[in-house]
């Protein structure tokens, strides 16, 4: 009997996904990702596999203006009847566990050639604009260095954060991931981090889940489909590196309001020599605002 063709339209986190159906069950499918944001961006028609799937696996993203790329159109029109949909909701643009602003308004100046993705692609917008306004009447770059050290303390305080905007982040990402969550086929994915977000790391940076969540959202994409879960050893240390672009510092100012103890850890594949929170935030003042 022909394996059965999935077809997993996502972005990030489809490659976790498909990574685990190919691990685990290899002999009944043949799975094909395609990232669903690039399609869109680009204008380019839709993958021939959907005329075929037997499963679709999907973000739950908003209706599209453009009627080929809705998903209500996909599955009335393109998706064979017989085939299986299963949606899971977005866990990206979630700051439920970093409160506060996060794009980087200076980084697109730094980006070209050797850094497609500019110096330092999360920024922390209150450490930015604590350490403008330190420097503003700095007159040399000597003086804008000297100084990183006191900002980077002051946002190593317990009160950085006002625990006004870590309540203002925590209802507008809860708010998003229930209605999300809600609309999908996965909907226990809510209930897992409202139980967890307050005693665990659940985020590498706002765009992208840790390993912990991506196997809790693999598990109930699993659940959906009726199919059996097991990943073998060293499994979930493969989807905890999968994402692992920026793991973005959770101020101890956040930790303390959510109740977290998170550590200090932090990496960036883009600069090695990160691996504390200070050690971020100094090298984030550096490349961007020096």
């Amino acid at each position: 009997m022909a394996n059965k063709t999935v077809v997993v339209w996502a972005n990030c986190q489809g490659g976790p996904l498909t990574s685990a159906l190919r691990d685990m069950h290899s002999e009944d499918f043949d799975v094909h990702w395609f990232m669903n944001y690039e399609f869109i961006k680009n204008g380019l028609e839709l993958p021939a596999f959907m005329k075929t799937a037997d499963i679709f696996l999907y973000q739950n993203y908003r209706p599209q203006e453009l009627i080929m790329y809705d998903l209500d159109w996909i599955s009335r029109n393109i998706l064979p009847a017989h085939c299986q949909k299963v949606s899971f909701p977005t866990l990206h643009s979630i700051t439920l566990q970093f409160c506060h602003d996060y794009q980087e308004p200076n980084n697109s100046k730094t980006q070209g050639p050797d850094l497609p993705h500019g110096a330092f692609f999360y920024g922390i917008k209150p450490l930015a604009d604590y350490y403008v306004d330190l420097v503003k009447d700095s007159k040399t770059k000597e003086d804008r260095i000297c100084r990183i050290p006191e900002a980077v303390s002051h946002a190593l305080t317990d009160t950085f954060i006002p625990l006004a905007d870590i309540e203002y982040h925590k209802k507008r990402s809860l708010d998003f991931l229930h209605e999300k969550s809600l609309q999908s086929n996965t909907r226990g994915i809510y209930d897992y981090i409202v139980d967890n977000y307050r005693s665990v790391r659940l985020w590498h940076n706002p765009y992208h889940p840790n390993g912990i969540l991506l196997d809790e959202l693999c598990r109930q994409v699993f659940e959906a489909i009726g199919l059996p879960y097991r990943p073998g050893p060293g499994f979930l240390s493969y989807l905890d590196n999968h994402l692992k672009d920026w793991v973005l510092p959770i101020l101890p100012s956040v930790q303390a309001g959510i109740g977290l103890n998170a550590g200090t850890y932090c990496e960036s594949k883009y600069h090695p020599e990160i691996s504390t929170t200070e050690a971020y935030l100094s090298k984030y003042l550096q490349c961007l605002y020096v």
